[in-house]
């Protein structure tokens, strides 16, 4: 674990409790209320290491990481063994749940927008199509 002496200015704000802290220079450092902070960071994990992380959780990690990265790109990456071995009741576990959490944003995102069915109905059907697509790469 590396330790890395950082001088901090935390204000008091509605973030606080989440630790979140404004870093300051040298000369803010002479300012009122300003100390250093001892803060320990502890070396970045990579995904091969990550230990019990769920394919939901590797592949949102990825996109905060990397930016939005399409599902089937992160597929290919993962079945290349770029984030190490995962079983097929997993990867298809994985599918279930983005399919699930994409089908609740359309019908939160049309109910809010007010779009109309049949627009909603062709969307849930091509979504459908490609993750039973994608289900049926997996299990070959």
């Amino acid at each position: 674990m590396q330790i890395r002496y950082s001088p901090v200015r935390i204000r008091a704000s509605p973030f606080l409790f989440a630790g979140v802290a404004e870093a300051a220079d040298a000369g803010d450092l002479k300012s009122p209320g300003v100390f250093p902070v001892r803060v320990q960071v502890p070396p970045p994990a990579s995904p091969k290491f990550m230990g019990n992380v769920t394919l939901t959780e590797l592949y949102l990690n990825q996109m905060a990481e990397e930016g939005p990265i399409s599902l089937e790109a992160f597929l290919d990456r993962l079945l290349q063994g770029e984030f190490g071995s995962f079983t097929k009741e997993e990867i298809l576990d994985f599918l279930e749940e983005m399919e699930r959490q994409t089908m609740a944003s359309i019908y939160t995102f049309s109910e809010a927008r007010g779009l109309p069915e049949d627009l909603v109905a062709q969307t849930l059907e091509e979504e459908r199509k490609r993750f039973s697509q994608l289900k049926e790469r997996i299990e070959k």
